[in-house]
């Protein structure tokens, strides 16, 4: 079957770029460096996802599928996705955070 194939919307790669720097800028983390690392972390478990547990997503719109990625005990993102053969596409990142996490996870 070949290698998995993980491809990121550019709206991802924009919003992971962007979290590096709004997470320094808002003070979550003292250095640039430390910012880096944790949003690294999250793309590594974006390139991780074939070989997670995948969960159904609740609204379709998002991808057919998530992961989580649990940096901390008040942080959870999900990665959304859908799937074809052994391609990935990855739709969006949304954090526990954000009103459309529920959208996602489908709970209240």
């Amino acid at each position: 079957m070949g290698k998995p194939e993980i491809i990121l919307l550019d709206e991802v790669v924009e919003k992971l770029d962007n979290m590096e720097i709004l997470l320094y800028r808002k003070e979550y983390f003292g250095f640039l460096d430390s910012s880096i690392a944790y949003v690294r972390a999250i793309r590594d478990t974006i390139y991780s996802i074939p070989d997670l547990k995948h969960a159904k997503t609740h609204n379709p719109k998002y991808g057919e599928w998530f992961v989580r990625h649990k940096p901390n005990r008040q942080t959870t993102y999900y990665i959304t996705f859908s799937r074809k053969e052994n391609r990935y596409l990855i739709k969006d990142i949304i954090s526990n955070h954000e009103e459309e996490y529920l959208e996602v996870v489908g709970r209240k």
